[in-house]
């Protein structure tokens, strides 16, 4: 198992998915919390890795800057967090384990990466990450079409 800064990361924002989510609860009934966290966290380093090295070789074929696609799974695994508190990856799904979920959602969000990035150049070499991430959004919202809003009229006369 090979360990990196990127894939600790990785492993520490989904652990901490696990505790916004109450997957972790504040105060279980039966064992210790910290405990629980380190035992979720060990989960996740023994895990990420195998994952990470497949999805690391993923967008390679679209990005060739290592410490970009570092970025950008991090930044994955943030909006899986994401999906963790909300509820969209429910504490108790039905038809998966939670783990292949977490999992499924991540391939989805790196899928979606690497669709967006195929038109825009993400070398470090010319543009900052900030520019990146202007430019990315910028190019989302050029697919995205807006709704006309209608204003609220006013009640008064």
């Amino acid at each position: 198992m090979v360990l990196n800064y990127s894939i600790m990361k990785v492993a520490l924002i989904l652990c901490a998915g696990d505790m916004s989510s109450g997957f972790i609860p504040l105060k279980p009934v039966l064992d210790n919390r910290e405990q629980l966290i380190e035992e979720r966290l060990d989960f996740y380093l023994r895990n990420v890795p195998e994952k990470y090295t497949l999805w690391n070789e993923q967008l390679s074929q679209h990005i060739s800057d290592p410490s970009i696609r570092e970025s950008i799974l991090c930044d994955i695994a943030f909006l899986v967090n994401a999906d963790m508190i909300s509820g969209a990856i429910p504490l108790n799904p039905v038809l998966l384990e939670r783990d292949a979920l977490i999992h499924q959602y991540f391939d989805s969000y790196l899928h979606i990466i690497t669709e967006k990035s195929s038109g825009i150049n993400l070398s470090q070499n010319r543009i900052s990450m900030s520019n990146t991430v202007e430019q990315i959004v910028l190019s989302i919202k050029k697919t995205v079409t807006k709704k006309k809003r209608k204003g609220i009229r006013s009640r008064r006369r």
